[in-house]
C-alpha cells in the first residue's frame, strides 16, 4: 500500500512506546533487506524490496552514543523500479529474485540502472527459482533448489557494459551432493569456524542448507579447482559437512553471519518452540555421516503458539537478538544471551487472546475449525462401502477425491485467503501467480488434505503434506497436462508419484 512506513527501534530502551524514528513513503510490503556499513562507523545504507517491485536505498545517521535527544535521521538516497526480493546488494550491485515480469534473478549496477538476468541451468523455470544470492568480489553465487550457480565477475561486468537488457548462463553449476533438494538455503559471508584446516581460505563460497529427505542441516563449501587449465577456473564441492539434526516439526531457521551459532522455530501441534543450537569448532576430517559437535543453547515456547504459528525469524550473532515474526501480525523481540537449556514455559505476556491477523495482503482469515473432519469421515466410508473390494494403493484409507473446495475449505481458493491456494504457492513455494485447488483427497484423521491438485496458470502442481514427518513435497507436473486428464487420471486410482515432473 502507499505510504507504508519503516519504524527503527532502540531496543537498549526496553520502556519505549514508540520507535527512535520512522520512514514514510516505502510503497508496498518489504520482502527484502540489506545494511551496508559506511567509512563512518555512525553511517548505514539500507537497502530495502517490496512486494509492489520497488527498491530503495536509505541513508541512515546514527547519533553519538552520548548525544541525548538526538533521533536517527533517515533520508532516501536511490530507488529503482521492477525488482523485488533482494537477497544482497554491495554499494554497486543490488541482487533480486524476480522482476515484475519475471521469476527471474536479476543483477543491477546501481550507478547506470543498468541490469542482466542471472539464468539458471533448468529448463523448467518453476525449477529455476533463486532461493538465495550472494555477491562477492570475485563472482555472483546463486543457491537454488538442487544446485548452485556461480557466474564470474568477469562474465557480468561485460554483460552490464552493454547498452541492451541481456542475460547471462552460469559459468560453473555444482549439483548439491547425494542429489539433495536444499530449502533453507543460507550463505555464510566470512569462513566458518568448523571448516577443517586444510580448506582453502581464499575465492570460497559457503552455504548451509537443510537436506529435504531428512532435515539434517548441512554446510558446503565450494572452493576453486587451481590445478584446472581454465578461465573461468571452475569451482568443486568439498566433502559436506553434516552441522545439526532439525526437529521434523521446523518452519524457519537463520544462521548468525559466522554460522557458528543457529536459531530455528518449530511449530509443534502443543505450540512452537525457539531453539538456539551452537557448532562447535572444526576437529579435523570428520566421517560425513556423523553430527559435528552440536550444542543446544536453549529452547524455550513462543507465547501463544498454540494458537498462532511463526512465520519468520531473524537473528543477530552478534548481539544474541531474535525477532520471530508470527501469523498473527506479532513481532516477539527476544535476547537470548543467557538463557538456560530446556528453559520451560512461556516468556513475556501474553496479552490476551490471540487471533491471526497476517499482512493486508492476506486479508481474508479462514474460519476455525476449517476443514469439517466429520463430514469427510462420512464421505469416505460412504465410498469404502460403495466398493470394499477395490485395491488401496499406498493410502490407508482408500483415496477419495473431491473437487469440492468450497464445500470442505470455503475460500481456499480466493486470491486473498491467509492460508489458501495462492498463499501457500507464493509464501510457502516461494512461485509468482494465482493459484487455485481443484482436486483434493478427502482424508479420515487429519484435518487437511494429504493430496492437494493446484492449478498455477498453464502448469499444476501436485502437493502431498506428510503429518509424521511434519512437512509437505510439491511436484511441478510437466508441460502439455489437462486439468480433465489429470483428474481422471487421480480419481480412477493413478498415483500422483507417476505422473511425469
Amino acid at each position: 500500500t502507499e505510504g507504508a512506513r519503516i519504524e527503527f527501534w532502540d531496543l537498549r530502551n526496553h520502556f519505549d512506546v514508540k520507535p527512535q524514528s520512522f520512514f514514510d513513503g516505502i510503497d508496498g510490503f518489504i520482502d527484502g533487506e540489506k545494511f551496508l556499513t559506511r567509512e563512518s562507523v555512525s553511517e548505514y545504507t539500507l537497502i530495502v524490496s517490496t512486494r509492489s517491485h520497488h527498491a530503495y536505498a536509505l541513508r541512515l545517521l546514527l547519533p553519538a552514543p552520548d548525544a541525548s535527544g538526538v533521533t536517527l535521521d533517515v533520508s532516501r538516497i536511490q530507488q529503482w523500479d521492477g525488482y523485488s526480493e533482494l537477497h544482497d546488494a554491495t554499494e554497486v550491485l543490488w541482487a533480486f529474485g524476480r522482476t515484475c515480469s519475471a521469476q527471474t534473478a536479476m543483477l543491477v549496477q546501481t550507478q547506470s540502472g543498468q541490469a542482466v538476468a542471472l539464468e539458471g541451468t533448468e529448463t523448467d523455470p518453476l525449477l529455476c527459482v533463486a532461493r538465495a544470492m550472494q555477491v562477492t568480489v570475485h563472482c555472483v553465487a546463486i543457491a537454488r533448489r538442487s544446485s548452485l550457480d556461480i557466474y564470474d565477475m568477469t562474465t557480468i561486468a561485460a554483460a552490464l557494459g552493454h547498452s541492451a537488457a541481456s542475460s547471462i548462463i552460469p559459468s560453473c553449476s555444482l549439483t548439491y551432493p547425494n542429489n539433495w533438494i536444499g530449502s533453507g538455503l543460507t550463505f555464510i559471508p566470512v569462513r566458518p569456524p568448523w571448516v577443517r584446516p586444510n580448506s582453502p581460505t581464499e575465492n570460497t563460497i559457503h552455504l548451509v542448507l537443510a537436506e529435504d529427505a531428512t532435515g539434517t542441516s548441512v554446510g558446503l563449501i565450494a572452493r576453486q579447482e587451481h590445478s584446472v587449465c581454465q578461465a573461468p577456473i571452475p569451482y568443486t564441492f568439498d566433502d559436506p559437512y553434516k552441522l545439526s539434526g532439525e526437529d521434523i516439526w521446523t518452519v524457519a531457521m537463520s544462521w548468525g553471519d559466522s554460522a557458528r551459532r543457529m536459531m530455528r522455530l518449530d511449530n509443534a501441534p502443543g505450540g512452537t518452540y525457539l531453539t538456539g543450537i551452537s557448532i562447535g569448532p572444526g576437529l579435523g576430517a570428520p566421517d560425513v555421516h556423523e553430527p559435528r559437535i552440536t550444542k543446544s543453547i536453549f529452547r524455550c515456547q513462543v507465547p501463544g503458539g498454540a494458537d498462532d504459528f511463526a512465520y519468520q525469524i531473524t537473528f543477530e550473532e552478534s548481539t544474541g537478538m531474535s525477532a520471530i515474526a508470527m501469523a498473527s501480525g506479532r513481532i516477539w523481540i527476544m535476547d537470548t544471551c543467557g538463557l538456560s537449556v530446556d528453559m520451560k514455559g512461556e516468556w513475556g505476556p501474553t496479552g490476551g487472546t490471540l487471533s491471526l491477523h497476517p499482512d493486508p495482503i492476506w486479508s481474508k482469515v479462514h474460519p476455525t475449525p476449517w476443514f469439517d473432519a466429520a463430514k469427510a469421515t462420512e464421505a469416505t466410508f460412504a465410498a469404502w462401502v460403495d466398493n470394499p473390494d477395490a485395491e488401496e494403493t499406498e493410502f490407508d484409507p482408500p483415496i477419495d477425491w473431491s473437487s469440492s473446495v468450497e464445500e470442505y475449505f470455503p475460500g481456499k481458493n480466493d486470491e486473498d485467503s491467509f492460508g489458501g491456494a495462492t498463499w501457500f504457492v507464493n509464501e510457502v513455494l516461494h512461485l509468482q501467480g494465482k493459484a487455485k485447488v481443484i482436486l483434493f483427497t478427502l482424508p479420515r484423521w487429519d484435518p487437511f488434505p494429504t493430496l492437494e491438485l493446484i492449478q498455477l496458470g498453464d502448469r499444476f502442481l501436485t502437493i502431498e503434506r506428510r503429518e509424521d514427518a511434519g512437512k509437505h513435497e510439491a511436484y511441478a507436473l510437466e508441460r502439455g497436462a489437462t486439468a480433465q486428464d489429470l483428474e481422471m487420471y487421480l480419481r480412477a486410482g493413478g498415483l500422483p508419484s507417476r505422473l511425469p515432473g
